[in-house]
């Protein structure tokens, strides 16, 4: 008999429940760790991004044998070839001299083309402690890794955490900043505008959004496409505290960003925004405390333009989410592929491990796809925290897997998965089950 998953999912603010077949093509690629000299603690995995032909993966505490907690970038491409399908090789390491213990530098980047970017929430500077920064990297090899002026706030404060969200499209970079406090307005936020002009980045408009409140955190997430700017303000209240909102800019022929529209969700106190997504067509917002299937299972919004406005077209649940299991802590989407991960979900009698759910879109509608789960899993992992897709491809981070041996514990992986038509069984590097203990 053939696995079923029963989807429960809101089209238009109906409810709407059907079952799919669970046998799809998504299958582990490869996993992906740091070479000989990953540490415990590490947590690889933090943040993830792929582009193409490259991965790049935050280690947010990895630590060199004479400093602790640094952070890196690992850099990955495709290497060598098992039955014609791709194994991902370690290129880089990227650093940077410039950051201090525990500034938490690859907790959050984004990568478009060959320009990398690293934010640095907790980097000082001349404006005060945890004011934050950005690096941004070009590359012509993915083995080099060239830094750039260090990007700051024109207006940057002490614990601003600048640089705690960033995104890139082209030419254009956003970077949160949810503690700042933009009009005195304590922890409301902002989001910073960059463009590039030859090799320069320059700050070219800072947006808050036009009902700008005390402890909104605006910022905390960002998502760019084209002329398109999302940002998640989860701490911002409507009938209740901390309801969570998006507001989604826009960007005119003579480059002045605007406020579009405000987005919120259809039930209140649920973590609204604490992540967001968009290709352009469409818009994904994670909202962590949602509680359909009970306190703090969690949900994602999916919203799509019609006739230049855009309205709701799907409220997104895990077909087998339960309370606690915080599904929405990271989107991606990309055409008809979403992501979600959900990284406090049990599997298999295992607390915390984490999952991360493929959904796709057919006919309009969008349907849980398959459920990807960690092959080594272990209690308290976080797969999920961090996931993105592009095109046939995804990555899911989980920061806090064991890695056996020398590695240690809260090394971090991850995981990539390739979609295969033909159904073929992909040939990936082992993958040994863990004991609970993670050994």
């Amino acid at each position: 008999m053939k696995p079923w998953l029963l989807i429960l999912c809101t089209i238009n603010t109906a409810t709407a429940v059907w079952w799919l077949d669970r046998e799809t093509e998504w299958q582990l690629q490869d996993r992906l760790i740091a070479p000989e000299r990953q540490r415990r603690s590490d947590r690889l995995g933090r943040a993830v991004a792929i582009f193409r032909e490259t991965i790049v993966v935050g280690a947010y505490w990895d630590s060199s044998p004479e400093t602790s907690y640094l952070g890196a970038v690992h850099v990955y491409t495709p290497g060598e070839r098992f039955y014609q399908h791709d194994v991902w090789k370690h290129r880089a390491k990227v650093t940077s001299r410039d950051v201090s213990p525990l500034d938490q530098y690859g907790s959050a980047l984004d990568l478009h083309g060959n320009t990398l970017v690293v934010g640095v929430p907790f980097l000082d500077g001349d404006a005060g402690t945890d004011q934050g920064g950005v690096f941004v990297y070009q590359s012509n090899d993915p083995k080099v890794w060239v830094e750039q002026p260090l990007l700051r706030a024109s207006n940057a404060k002490s614990d601003d955490q600048f640089g705690v969200s960033v995104a890139i499209y082209e030419n254009t970079l956003v970077v949160g900043a949810p503690m700042s406090n933009p009009s005195n307005v304590n922890n409301a936020g902002a989001a910073y505008v960059f463009q590039k002009g030859g090799d320069v980045w320059t700050e070219t408009t800072i947006l808050t959004p036009s009902d700008s409140a005390a402890d909104d955190f605006f910022g905390g997430s960002v998502s760019i496409h084209d002329d398109i700017i999302v940002v998640g303000a989860r701490g911002k209240d409507m009938t209740v505290t901390d309801s969570g909102a998006v507001y989604v800019f826009t960007r005119d022929a003579l480059n002045v960003w605007t406020e579009e529209t405000m987005l919120t969700a259809t039930t209140e106190n649920h973590g609204y925004g604490v992540a967001t997504a968009t290709d352009g067509t469409t818009i994904v917002v994670g909202a962590i405390r949602d509680g359909t299937l009970g306190t703090n299972a969690g949900a994602v919004y999916v919203y799509s333009r019609n006739n230049g406005d855009w309205t709701l077209n799907a409220k997104l649940v895990a077909g087998d989410g339960t309370a606690g299991d915080q599904f929405g802590i990271a989107v991606a989407v990309d055409g008809n592929l979403i992501v979600v991960g959900a990284h406090f979900d049990d599997v298999a009698d295992l607390s915390n491990v984490g999952s991360a759910y493929v959904f796709r879109k057919v006919n309009g509608f969008w349907s849980e796809e398959r459920k990807l789960t960690a092959c080594d899993r272990s209690p308290g992992d976080g797969y999920g925290f961090s996931v993105d897709v592009d095109r046939d491809q995804i990555v899911v981070g989980s920061f806090a897997s064991d890695i056996m041996h020398h590695f240690g514990r809260d090394a971090g992986v991850g995981y990539v998965y390739k979609y295969d038509r033909k159904r073929r069984r992909l040939r990936s590097r082992r993958c040994r089950r863990r004991n609970s203990d993670g050994n």
